[in-house]
């Protein structure tokens, strides 16, 4: 039998109004990526892969992860932003090893510009999940990274870790959330190693939803890809469109800012019909 996984990756509000669109533009057209046999998340992506691994209908998730108007703060100013990103650059460009570059995320972790307790942290979770999921679901991979061993973890249903911990861990934006403690553990976003961890999967027919930022990381996309097909997997990328990106552009490229969440999700939902016949081909 083929398997087949869908990989979500990171982004912020944007990378999951996209995805989440994306996939019901492709729904709209009759191509229904929800039938995979595996799902994996990292940090914004990990909302999605979880929500869209429910057994949630469309028209429910739609109006609670992209219509509903939530009463939600972005603690992060646009300097925090310009602060961590100019400190991803300089690991960038100053660390010698694969190694180095990860421990120096993991040193950004345990130093967060938000004070947020972690009791607060998981509650957003659970509100921003509204009413759709119940608990993990088979095929569910969520990614996060340790920082005691600075090394990628992929937690799911066996893992004996509560759903809305391993959400809340793989969000945990190094240098901007805390970290979310797990049998004492420190856990932060899996993509301080990819933006889209797709190599976690061993499915047939991977496709991956990249948000395509400008965020270097260890292990840059092209690279894994290439490595997975090397393997035997068939892969095919999906990126936002020109018109979903100029979206972004109009928003400073503030991945965070949820105020952008209702004009991507009518452009994504757009690409999707758009590319419907191209997945299609690659999926059956």
């Amino acid at each position: 039998m083929t398997t087949n996984a869908v990989i979500l990756g990171a982004g912020g509000q944007f990378g999951m109004a996209w995805e989440i669109a994306y996939l019901r533009g492709l729904f709209d057209q009759g191509v229904d990526l929800r039938t995979a046999h595996e799902f994996v998340g990292t940090s914004a992506g990990a909302q999605v892969g979880t929500v869209i691994a429910s057994d949630a209908d469309w028209e429910t998730i739609w109006d609670e992860q992209l219509q509903y108007e939530r009463e939600e703060s972005n603690p992060l100013t646009d300097e925090d932003l310009e602060i961590i990103f100019s400190k991803f650059e300089s690991l960038a460009s100053d660390s010698r090893t694969v190694e180095e570059w990860v421990a120096g995320m993991s040193d950004m972790a345990m130093h967060p510009r938000v004070d947020l307790p972690e009791t607060e942290r998981l509650n957003m979770i659970r509100n921003s999940l509204g009413n759709a999921v119940s608990g993990w679901t088979k095929g569910l991979k969520i990614v996060v990274t340790e920082v005691e061993t600075n090394q990628r973890r992929v937690l799911d249903k066996s893992s004996d870790v509560s759903l809305v911990k391993a959400i809340a861990a793989s969000g945990a934006f190094q240098g901007a959330y805390p970290t979310i403690q797990i049998d004492g553990k420190h856990y932060y976003d899996g993509g301080s190693y990819s933006m889209e961890n797709p190599d976690v999967s061993e499915a047939d027919k991977v496709i991956v939803l990249a948000a395509d930022l400008p965020v270097k990381t260890p292990f840059a996309l092209s690279d894994v890809i290439d490595k997975m097909k090397e393997r035997g997997q068939k892969v095919h990328l999906v990126k936002p469109d020109k018109t979903v990106m100029d979206i972004l552009a109009r928003y400073d490229y503030n991945t965070m800012n949820g105020a952008m969440r209702k004009e991507v999700a009518q452009a994504a939902r757009k690409q999707g019909q758009q590319d419907a016949s191209a997945i299609a081909e690659f999926w059956n």
